[in-house]
């Protein structure tokens, strides 16, 4: 095991003394995936606990963690497939563990995300995440944004931020926009001109425009 996140961090220093796996399984997945099974927002079928939707069949004998720890395992190496190992490993843990976050949720790096990954730029790669705040609604069958993605990818951003003395996103407010999509409008905590994203898809019906949605921390 030690070896393993020896592999998987390079040489960069740990948020703790666990291993990769144990952290984001444990910090990222439980908070906010849960450690149960529950009904998809996007399509109401269940999905299982540490967002385990389609479990792969090489570990269904293990347990929800431990599969969620293998599968997160083998999306690292999918990972560094795409934007090379190199590049991977000189990664800030929190830029990586951001990465993983998406991966688990899109199966995806997106093309501008994983540039800015390959450039090495941490900010600017989790700022490419800040419009990845889309899913489909079971009320309306069509693809809306979700204020849960939005501060989560607020979230992953902050856990880099505050380790670098850069400001931290407090709030998200959503604003309709005239063609009917949304604006998504991050604020800073110092007062900073807020980072604004734009999608041309609608609010989840279930949510309100014009209200501050707080991004909270992940436990320690």
């Amino acid at each position: 095991m030690i070896e393993l996140a020896a592999m998987m961090l390079g040489s960069q220093p740990k948020t703790d003394n666990r291993s990769y796996e144990d952290i984001f399984v444990d910090r990222y997945l439980a908070f906010n995936e849960g450690t149960e099974p529950h009904n998809s927002l996007e399509d109401n079928s269940i999905t299982g606990a540490y967002g385990i939707k389609f479990p792969n069949p090489k570990y269904k004998e293990f347990g929800a963690r431990k599969q969620a720890m293998l599968m997160s395992r083998d999306d690292v190496d999918v990972m560094k497939k795409q934007i090379g190992e190199k590049n991977w490993e000189a990664l800030p843990i929190e830029v990586q563990l951001g990465a993983s976050d998406i991966f688990w949720n899109s199966r995806s790096l997106f093309k501008n995300f994983k540039s800015k990954l390959i450039q090495g730029d941490a900010q600017g790669a989790l700022y490419e995440t800040l419009d990845v705040i889309t899913g489909d609604s079971v009320k309306t069958k069509e693809k809306v944004v979700y204020p849960g993605h939005a501060t989560r990818r607020a979230r992953n951003h902050n856990e880099w931020a505050k380790k670098n003395n850069k400001p931290l996103f407090e709030t998200v407010v959503f604003k309709k926009t005239e063609d009917g999509g949304t604006e998504a409008i991050y604020n800073f905590n110092d007062g900073s001109k807020p980072l604004i994203k734009k999608s041309k898809n609608p609010l989840h019906p279930d949510s309100k425009y014009d209200v501050e949605y707080p991004v909270r921390k992940y436990d320690n």
